[in-house]
Parts: structure tokens; sequence; C-alpha cells
């Protein structure tokens, strides 16, 4: 019988598996927010930085997350400048708008841009 490794947490510092004990979801979240709070105060040392990950495969991956995040915005901005009429899009709500959306496009291209260089 093979053990789900994840669904086993430890009270305080212990190294053997045997004493490990089975948590419940409330008991997870109450350790986890015990841990943010004593890393507020200074308790508990700041997260460790991702230094076993060369930095531009991060940058690469944080690159494309917020490429996909804008053309979402992108394609949201767009679904609902299509649904409005065309004298709201004539009006000087839906220019700003368009500019706000010609930003966001231009904001796309100079991701790409710098995905290229």
């Amino acid at each position: 019988m093979t053990s789900n490794v994840t669904a086993w947490y430890t009270l305080g510092n212990v190294t053997d598996k045997d004493t490990a004990v089975p948590l419940t979801p409330a008991e997870k979240q109450s350790a986890y927010r015990e841990r943010l709070k004593q890393r507020a105060a200074g308790q508990l040392p700041a997260a460790p930085i991702l230094t076993n990950i060369p930095p531009e495969r991060r940058w690469k991956a944080l690159q494309e997350q917020a490429r996909t995040a804008l053309q979402t915005m992108l394609d949201e901005m767009e679904a609902y400048q299509g649904e409005r009429s065309e004298t709201w899009q004539e009006s000087e709500r839906g220019e700003a708008f368009q500019e706000r959306l010609d930003a966001v496009t231009e904001l796309l291209d100079s991701l790409d841009e710098l995905a290229t260089a």
C-alpha cells in the first residue's frame, strides 16, 4: 500500500514518517495562516527565491503570463465595445474607450517585440 505523501503533514519538527498525522483542511488552513503571521512578524525567514531556475526561463514564463492576461483583457474589451451601439462608439466615452483599447494593443505589441529581442 502506497501512501499519498501530500495528504500527510507533520505537527512540529518531525523527521520520522511514522509520526506524521493527517490534518483536516481546517487544520491545514490554520497552520498556513499561522505561518503567514509568523513571516509577517519576522519570526520566519522570507520565502526563498527560485535560484535553481535560470532567470531567462522565469522571465519568459512571466512574460507569457503577462501576454495571456493582456490578450484576455483585449478580447474582453473588444467584445464589450462590439456590444455597444454605434452612437456610443462615436461618443466621447466611446472614443476614450477606444484609446484605452489601443493602449492595450500597443502593450501587447511591445511585449511581442520583447519576446523576439
